[in-house]
């Protein structure tokens, strides 16, 4: 659901949070920790996943990392060699 943008995480909480200057912020903290300063009831929508389509950068970033947490290579690296370069796809916007 994340993939296809139906998982109800949105951008609208984080417009306005700035996790840099802490070297580590877990994504669990981020997602289900309400005692961590970062979680925000708006991470959610009202929608049950799977039922509500919203474009969200924050759900793609998470894609990209469970890809690196996967393939121990850094995203763009991972798109370059597996998909790119095989595909000889030289450029994209």
């Amino acid at each position: 659901m994340v993939m296809t943008q139906t998982s109800s995480i949105c951008d609208r909480a984080y417009d306005e949070v700035n996790c840099e200057g802490d070297p580590y912020v877990s994504l669990e903290d981020l997602l289900t920790n309400k005692e961590n300063k970062y979680y925000k009831d708006e991470t959610y929508m009202n929608h049950k996943p799977g039922t509500f389509f919203e474009y969200s950068n924050f759900g793609c970033g998470l894609l990209a990392c469970v890809v690196e947490r996967i393939t121990g290579e850094y995203f763009p690296e991972y798109i370059i060699n597996n998909l790119l370069k095989p595909l000889d796809i030289n450029s994209g916007f």
